[in-house]
């Protein structure tokens, strides 16, 4: 049993550092695109509300896969993807929230699931569905608006009020396929001889 926490344990650190170093490394990216602003004072939105409510919005999507491992890494994962304000630290001109976007969950999927097993399919759905129950809780507390489609299209999309559910439902959606699908490929069928 202590065996399996200090695995447990090492493999949710080392995930989401992971994570959180591709958020906050994709992030440069808006240096270079054109739709770029002054970003400032990048800290003031993350509150104990806000760190506390993506937390929790992953664990929602995270608990599909009923393993306390990847609800966890769910949770960190839905918060890390703001570590992409670190740019805005630098007072440099650069698109903001370019880890609020497709390409950046895909990123992360692939990367992820390289760096951590190929086979470990749900880790991929987690880090895809953490942008989607990121995006969730923001538009939810009022802030609907993403470069979801950055960097291929870098305009600011904004979204209804009530648009949080789908985003939520679809996360929990593609990790509740993978997690079945998961487990069915697993689950050795014994030979009818």
């Amino acid at each position: 049993m202590l065996q399996t926490i200090k695995k447990d344990t090492g493999y949710i650190i080392k995930t989401a550092l992971v994570f959180c170093t591709l958020s906050a490394a994709f992030s440069l990216v808006g240096l270079l695109l054109p739709e770029k602003g002054p970003l400032t004072n990048p800290v003031p939105g993350l509150s104990i509300h806000e760190i506390g409510g993506h937390f929790i919005w992953g664990l929602i999507f995270g608990a599909v896969t009923l393993s306390l491992r990847y609800t966890i890494v769910a949770g960190l994962f839905a918060v890390l993807i703001d570590s992409d304000h670190l740019i805005g630290m630098t007072h440099l001109e650069a698109l903001g929230r370019m880890s609020h976007s497709i390409s950046f969950g895909m990123i992360a999927l692939i990367v992820l699931m390289i760096s951590f097993g190929k086979k470990d399919w749900k880790l991929g759905a987690i880090a895809f569905g953490a942008v989607l129950s990121h995006i969730s809780f923001d538009i939810f507390d009022g802030d609907p608006k993403f470069p979801i489609f950055a960097p291929w299209y870098s305009h600011q999309i904004s979204f209804a009020h009530t648009d949080w559910l789908y985003f939520e439902i679809v996360a929990v959606i593609i990790v509740g396929i993978v997690t079945v699908l998961q487990t069915r490929s697993t689950k050795h069928i014994p030979s009818q001889v």
